[in-house]
């Protein structure tokens, strides 16, 4: 069986079998490719998939990873008509439209799908992590696990005093909630919940999202409750 360089470097035209993944990390996403009906398209597809892995965490080989892998997505992954935006968002004059979509992205109940997500690592601004916290799913947070240089990348402190969430502006307490989320999860729900039914609906729509980070069985109580509530929006972030 020819390998998986070899056939990246001689082309698919002799190739007889799919070569095999060229590390254990990558054997379930390699056999959803097909390799039978369009060689060429499931080529440049391993290849995209080898090149974010690397880049993603630096593994030579097919040695196993310590730790184990990544569990699965809890969020579907955003549209692939929206995802393959995401290239353009990263770099150029669309630069200022990210955070935008990484908004977008939180309110849908979206996750970055996999492959982009060492490209948005790599880009993400300051004032940009913290949206990008609620929408790297599970298999975001393996990465930054497993590549020291991104072990950082979303626990630096917003900076903003303990009264925030009682006395801050919208944007100041939304950017509390998610910090406070992170750290604990339901010391941040509790929170939401006590102020839930005296915050304006806009509020509503944009603080639910937030829960998708730390989700546990904990939330399934207030999350219930959220399917009465009298924005529309709200009761859909709820059911996801």
């Amino acid at each position: 069986m020819p390998s998986f360089h070899q056939i990246a470097l001689l082309g698919t035209e002799r190739m007889a079998t799919p070569p095999a993944a060229p590390h254990v990390a990558l054997d379930l996403a390699w056999q959803t490719l097909d390799w039978a009906a369009d060689r060429e398209r499931a080529l440049l597809d391993a290849l995209a998939l080898f090149g974010a892995a690397r880049t993603g965490a630096g593994l030579p080989g097919r040695q196993a990873i310590t730790g184990g892998g990544a569990d699965s997505d809890s969020r579907p992954f955003a549209p692939a008509a929206a995802a393959a935006l995401l290239p353009q968002l990263l770099d150029g004059e669309m630069r200022p439209l990210l955070a935008e979509w990484l908004e977008w992205c939180a309110r849908a109940g979206c996750a970055i799908p996999p492959i982009y997500l060492p490209r948005v690592f790599a880009a993400i601004a300051p004032g940009e992590r913290d949206a990008l916290g609620c929408v790297i799913g599970e298999r975001g947070q393996w990465l930054l696990r497993a590549n020291p240089v991104w072990h950082g990348l979303l626990s630096s402190d917003v900076g903003l005093p303990d009264d925030t969430w009682d006395v801050g502006t919208p944007a100041e307490r939304m950017a509390w909630l998610r910090a406070r989320r992170r750290s604990d999860p339901a010391a941040a729900r509790e929170l939401l919940r006590k102020t839930w039914a005296d915050e304006p609906a806009d509020f509503r729509e944009l603080a639910l999202p937030e829960l998708a980070q730390g989700l546990s069985s904990a939330d399934e109580l207030f999350l219930t409750s959220c399917l009465a509530d009298r924005r529309k929006e709200v009761r859909q972030t709820a059911q996801r």
